[in-house]
């Protein structure tokens, strides 16, 4: 009776462990939409938090040794009072100032409507 209650146990712990394995992966999906810039993250637990791309007011790229190594780089967004985000492993760097270029673009072109509301930078 003791054997099948040890591999009971084990059976238990094994499944635990692999459900809080699960949990703690986290995925972020980034989804431009109608102005917005919509961050989704989490696997199980999901979370989305809105940007408005009127209120982008810096980006940037960052490149460290490794980032060098792997041709790829870090996105940095900064919006007016939301904060700010990092993207990394996006795309290779030249894609990534490629992207970095139209998000100021399309953050000039929302911002330049006069039917639009927010900051004007």
């Amino acid at each position: 009776m003791a054997p099948i209650l040890l591999i009971a146990l084990i059976l238990l712990v094994a499944f635990v462990g692999s459900l809080v394995a699960v949990i703690r992966i986290r995925r972020t999906r980034y989804i431009i939409d109608g102005g917005w810039l919509i961050v989704i993250s989490g696997a199980v637990f999901t979370s989305e938090k809105p940007y408005e791309l009127t209120h982008l007011t810096d980006t940037e790229i960052t490149r460290g040794p490794l980032d060098q190594l792997t041709n790829n780089g870090k996105l940095h967004l900064t919006f007016h009072g939301q904060g700010r985000i990092v993207i990394r492993g996006l795309a290779p760097y030249n894609e990534l100032r490629d992207i970095r270029t139209r998000l100021n673009n399309l953050s000039r072109m929302l911002r330049s409507n006069p039917l639009l509301k927010g900051i004007v930078t």
